[in-house]
């Protein structure tokens, strides 16, 4: 349930991010990329371990 809620919330907010700033390399930037990594790392690991 937390994966539903928290996933689209994450990936609209990088796309967001990413479609504002473009590919400027700067602090919010690298906060999306973290986010995107973060969620790929959460879930990755969440179905290694079901």
């Amino acid at each position: 349930m937390f994966v539903l809620i928290f996933l689209p919330i994450t990936i609209l907010l990088c796309g967001g991010i990413l479609l504002y700033q473009g590919w400027r390399l700067e602090p919010i930037l690298s906060f999306a990329i973290f986010l995107l990594i973060s969620v790929s790392i959460f879930l990755g690991i969440k179905d290694i371990f079901k």
